[in-house]
């Protein structure tokens, strides 16, 4: 799916914020962001075009995110293993690496999963409906973290192909 390529690519992601990313702390304080990103869109009932400056304090949270944090010096957490195991992933095409078929499988699974539910989420968020909003954050936000902990399973099956230089 090129929507892996494209998310790489917008985030920037090269190898010394692969490394960010996989600290925990940049993991468990970015998981939630899409439980704070649905209520500052929604906010728009409320504040009007005001609601831009929590909506983009959002984006600019996610883009910070992996870059703060400092870089894992082990891959021994669920955090790091699930980072890694994405970058194998969104890499393989580029890097030429095989991967198991069942996982490329339930990534696009998943993947179709999560988006149609922010979809949902935001057909919530036009129609200033609360619950349809709820929903399809929660279920955006559950397929994200299966997704997530699945890449753990293709970091454990697949960790030989990960290649970090030590600088970009």
């Amino acid at each position: 799916m090129k929507i892996f390529d494209f998310a790489t690519r917008l985030m920037s992601m090269s190898d010394k914020v692969w490394r960010r990313h996989a600290n925990p702390w940049s993991v468990w304080t970015r998981i939630p962001l899409i439980f704070v990103m649905a209520p500052a869109a929604y906010s728009w009932k409320y504040l009007g075009w005001w609601a831009v400056l929590p909506l983009s304090l959002c984006f600019i949270w996610a883009y910070l995110n992996p870059r703060i944090f400092a870089p894992v010096k082990a891959i021994d957490t669920w955090a790091s293993k699930a980072v890694f195991g994405e970058k194998i992933f969104t890499e393989r095409k580029k890097k030429g690496h095989r991967i198991p078929l069942h996982h490329i499988q339930v990534a696009n699974i998943l993947t179709i999963s999560a988006s149609l539910f922010a979809l949902l989420m935001i057909l919530g968020i036009v129609l200033l409906d609360a619950w349809m909003t709820f929903a399809g954050t929660l279920g955006s936000w559950l397929s994200k973290m299966w997704f997530i902990d699945r890449m753990v399973w293709l970091y454990e099956d697949k960790k030989e192909l990960l290649d970090l230089k030590e600088e970009d």
